[in-house]
């Protein structure tokens, strides 16, 4: 019958007790049992398809954050801190207009100007003469993250390429100094790394989020 057909079309064997039916037999059972298995390979298929998708959705994310992280750094300080402030305005604008999906794109550029943690200088730096950019991007960062939801397997898809880069900066720092605690803006770099492992729970410590299709 056309069920056979289906089912050697799928991997399957024909419908009259291949080596391929074991266990479904004949009849109205037999063709219920070769139903389920056709449907139970549809969906082993589907669910590689999407697996597939998503990881590539992640790698183009990927490929777009290190392009903007290498545009930002190729600007002048005085330009950085202009983008910077920009980015800050447009994700404020961003999270009071309700955009998720803007402000995972403004995350995905932010993520790829943030310079990582630095150890806090045992003679403390004069204050600088004009707003710190990455001063800027973190607070933006963190509004931007804290505004979605993290729980949401679309959000954290969306955003899997910014919480692993996130989280490798944060791994790197304390592989090299043990925690947070000396880093300089220390509450700043806790926050975000609590935001990290809210967006990705079974991340520990510090390390880096796995990159896996939500």
């Amino acid at each position: 019958g056309s069920s056979s057909t289906t089912g050697m079309a799928l991997g399957g064997g024909g419908g009259g007790g291949g080596e391929g039916d074991e266990g479904c037999g004949s009849g109205p059972a037999g063709r219920s049992c070769e139903t389920s298995r056709i449907l139970k390979c549809l969906v082993r298929g589907s669910l590689a398809s999407t697996e597939r998708r998503h990881l590539e959705i992640v790698e183009r994310h990927a490929a777009d954050l290190q392009r903007h992280g290498s545009s930002f750094r190729a600007l002048s300080p005085e330009e950085r801190l202009q983008r910077a402030a920009q980015l800050a305005c447009d994700m404020a604008s961003s999270v009071s207009e309700d955009l998720p999906g803007k402000v995972c794109r403004l995350l995905r550029r932010m993520a790829g100007a943030l310079d990582g943690p630095l150890e806090r200088p045992v003679v403390k730096r004069e204050a600088p003469a004009m707003c710190d950019e990455q001063a800027t991007l973190r607070k933006a960062l963190r509004t931007g993250l804290a505004h979605l939801d993290l729980e949401d397997s679309s959000t954290r898809l969306c955003i899997a390429d910014v919480v692993t880069h996130l989280g490798s900066m944060l791994a790197a720092y304390i592989c090299a100094h043990g925690s947070l605690s000396s880093a300089e803006q220390h509450a700043e770099w806790r926050g975000l790394r609590e935001l990290v492992q809210s967006a990705f729970p079974a991340m520990d410590g510090g390390g880096p989020a796995p990159v896996v299709a939500a």
